[in-house]
């Protein structure tokens, strides 16, 4: 659907990920061209994330939590 709307490349936010289906399921085109950065549910899903999507940027705090 992204490909289809005219998005080729950028930066993709994914907030409050667990192990994720979004970016799994990301057409494998846009995955080297996207600048995925990622939040994390809870530590241990955020781990799992990372060994499935190293290429993304990830931060394991929710940002509700996260100091300003």
């Amino acid at each position: 659907m992204t490909v289809q709307r005219g998005f080729t490349d950028g930066k993709v936010g994914e907030f409050g990920t667990g192990i994720d289906y979004f970016i799994g399921l990301m057409p494998e085109e846009l995955v080297d061209k996207t600048d995925i950065l990622a939040v994390g549910i809870d530590p241990v899903s955020a781990r799992i994330f990372k060994m499935l999507y190293s290429q993304t940027t990830l931060h394991m705090n929710p940002l509700l939590l996260r100091p300003e």
